[in-house]
């Protein structure tokens, strides 16, 4: 089996006003870490994930660049050579309208030498997952099948490796953000095989990142797992049918609660940082020793960073790309912002972002956990619209009398439900009815959020729920750093919104989310 190493980054706003946004940049570096060249897989434009891997997939003696979009974009497969030609005019993995993100995984299912292609949904969806051999003409599906149950949406990370010494890879799958951290292998026609385990707490709720390899040297492939977000960067090693550790330890200091991204290549584990972190990679032995750090991007950057490598071509690929980045506003600016989520039975919802749409403006939605739990074409609908979403707890209660677990449920229970979304809420959080006080600040801090309140409001839950009425309250006190409070369910919201908007760019100001309003 051939091992790849490829670096994918999901950056986070750090770049300064100098610092062109890369887009879903593709990198390349040789083996002494150096870099070769980099071209775009997709529109320089789109500020989209992109992931990537390195293998000759087709059987020409020849390895490829296969790459996918992350969450944001439809599940566009493309095929390049390695000096950033465009081979084919590739194809769609899954439905065109979905827009969780593809992960990307290799092996040789069919034991003819030749690995075949991986593919799951990422996030936002069902974990479905795919293989296809790639030496024909046309991509041909090897199988097709529900790693996961249906009920659950959280998508799934893969893997491929030689589990049980047939020379045939197995398909590894890890539960995606929402799910149990569960690991589970299927053979090539995608039945399960039955292993499966959870090698982390079953309440933990961030996904798990798998990968497999020969660690060593005996006749079978090793299991490498990782927390993928929200936690410690723990990696553990286990043997082929997943019932011994070989080895367990953190990729990353203890203060770093970003997760880890986890593969195998040339007899090594690579590990890079599951959301927030800088884009540093780490290489270690099967026992966790470290024994190579190196940057696959600048160092100021901050995302997710996942690794392959090619030991053939001696080759690291390194795709970069802004999807938590937005564009810095320079000049007077306003937050415009909505709450909880529901509709009216006027439609209000759906009226809302299709004025927003209209103005091509992008603002911040405050969701609460039991709207987004019932409403997943809503939700679909505001990150293709390129929204921003934040957390408003689960359902809305004043958060100054509850007690420290209670708030911790509140706000843990949403962000759990956003992630599922490919979508992380933080640092972004709004009290129900504004109510808090240092106690209720002092944990929400402790859970890596930061409230936000308003300076204006239109008072479209109150008696002021007119059209008049809830313009002249969103257009009250305007000024550069002003964030206006609007409500979804409001119909008076809805037909007074294309005013609103007209009025605040009319007098110089641009409409922007929370996160853009530090820039």
């Amino acid at each position: 089996m051939k091992f790849m190493l490829a670096v994918s980054l999901l950056l986070w706003p750090m770049l300064s006003q100098a610092e062109a946004l890369p887009g879903p940049l593709v990198r390349i570096y040789n083996q002494d870490q150096e870099f070769v060249r980099e071209f775009y897989a997709y529109d320089s434009q789109l500020t989209i994930g992109v992931n990537a891997v390195i293998v000759d997939v087709t059987g020409d003696g020849r390895e490829e660049i296969i790459t996918a979009p992350q969450a944001g974009a439809a599940p566009h497969l493309k095929l390049f050579s390695l000096a950033g030609t465009l081979l084919t005019p590739g194809w769609f993995a899954f439905a065109e309208d979905f827009r969780g993100g593809v992960n990307l995984a290799t092996g040789d299912l069919t034991g003819d030498e030749v690995d075949d292609l991986i593919v799951a949904q990422a996030s936002s969806g069902q974990a479905w997952v795919k293989a296809y051999d790639l030496t024909t003409t046309e991509p041909q599906v090897i199988t097709e099948f529900l790693a996961y149950p249906e009920t659950f949406t959280g998508g799934a990370y893969v893997a491929a490796g030689d589990l049980d010494g047939d020379s045939r890879a197995e398909i590894i799958t890890g539960a995606g953000a929402g799910g149990g951290p569960q690991v589970r292998v299927f053979d090539r026609h995608g039945d399960w095989t039955g292993l499966a385990f959870f090698p982390f707490p079953e309440d933990f709720r961030g996904g798990v990142t798998v990968a497999a390899g020969n660690l060593n040297q005996d006749a079978t492939d090793e299991l490498v797992v990782g927390q993928a977000s929200s936690a410690q960067a723990w990696v553990k090693v286990y043997d082929s049918d997943g019932e011994r550790i070989i080895s367990t330890f953190k990729a990353y200091p203890a203060a770093v609660q970003y997760g880890v991204t986890v593969a195998v290549a040339d007899k090594k584990i690579i590990t890079g940082p599951g959301s927030d972190g800088g884009p540093q990679i780490r290489e270690f032995t099967a026992q966790g020793e470290n024994v190579t750090n190196w940057f696959g991007y600048e160092e100021t950057f901050r995302g997710q960073t996942n690794v392959q490598y090619s030991p053939t071509r001696q080759r690291y690929v390194v795709t970069v790309a802004p999807i938590k980045n937005e564009p810095i506003i320079t000049g007077p600016k306003v937050a415009l912002t909505f709450d909880d989520g529901y509709s009216s039975p006027n439609g209000s919802f759906n009226k809302i972002l299709d004025t927003l749409k209209a103005h091509n403006v992008r603002v911040t939605f405050f969701l609460l956990g039991d709207w987004i739990e019932d409403h997943p074409t809503e939700m679909r609908r505001l990150i293709a619209d390129g929204h921003e979403i934040a957390n408003h707890s689960y359902n809305h209660p004043l958060f100054t009398i509850l007690t420290e677990a209670q708030i911790r449920n509140e706000v843990l229970a949403t962000e759990t439900l956003i992630k599922q979304y490919g979508v992380d809420p933080k640092p972004n959080f709004r009290y129900p009815y504004g109510g808090h006080n240092a106690y209720t600040d002092a944990i929400l801090t402790s859970l890596g959020y930061r409230a936000w309140s308003w300076t204006a409001s239109t008072g479209d839950t109150g008696p002021n729920d007119t059209i008049t009425g809830v313009r002249n309250g969103a257009l009250a006190n305007l000024h550069d750093g002003g964030i206006i409070l609007a409500h979804v369910s409001s119909d008076a919201t809805a037909a007074a919104l294309d005013d609103i908007i007209t009025t605040i760019q009319a007098a110089g100001y641009s409409i922007v989310k929370v996160s853009q309003l530090d820039s």
